[in-house]
């Protein structure tokens, strides 16, 4: 049911046209027959430094459709915590550095320092795209709004906590 955190979320009427509006576009892209998938590609360029543990990772990205179309399908057999984690995934991904870390240490006493340096692994469409940052919210706000009208009473384990 609604408890006191839904209530806020759903009760102006302006949240849920405004999730309508930010899903909009995923369907546009649907109807053209976009690719939704918009994070970084396969990096060919090195850096010159040799050492390889500086470089970022490259992770390839999940499928956007088909996290979308796992959340979607989850919702619908009421497993709110696979919709949960199937969002996990499109917004994050797996990568392991979301920012470059840059470390200085000092070398000898007055000889300068050295820096080491971590740079951020590919970014994702969540990253790159700001349209389909809006759709994934609004996604994840109708999941929500799903588990609140329709819970999982058999397995309540299935439920998502906020």
């Amino acid at each position: 049911g609604f408890g006191a955190i839904e209530k806020q979320a759903f009760q102006t009427k302006g949240a849920l046209l405004e999730a309508e509006k930010a899903i909009a576009p995923l369907l546009w892209r649907l109807k053209k027959g976009e690719s939704l998938d918009r994070g970084e590609k396969k990096d060919q360029r090195r850096s010159r430094e040799t050492r390889t543990s500086m470089e970022g990772k490259y992770v390839k990205e999940k499928s956007v459709l088909q996290q979308l179309n796992l959340m979607a399908s989850a919702a619908y057999d009421r497993d709110y915590t696979k919709a949960h984690e199937a969002y996990m995934h499109l917004t994050f991904g797996n990568k392991m550095w979301n920012l470059t870390f840059v470390a200085h240490v000092a070398a000898c006493t007055m000889k300068g320092a050295r820096e080491y340096r971590r740079n951020r692994d590919t970014l994702n469409t969540y990253d790159m795209d700001p349209v389909s940052q809006k759709y994934m919210h609004a996604f994840k706000k109708l999941v929500h709004m799903c588990q609140c009208i329709r819970p999982n009473i058999e397995d309540p384990s299935r439920n998502f906590k906020m």
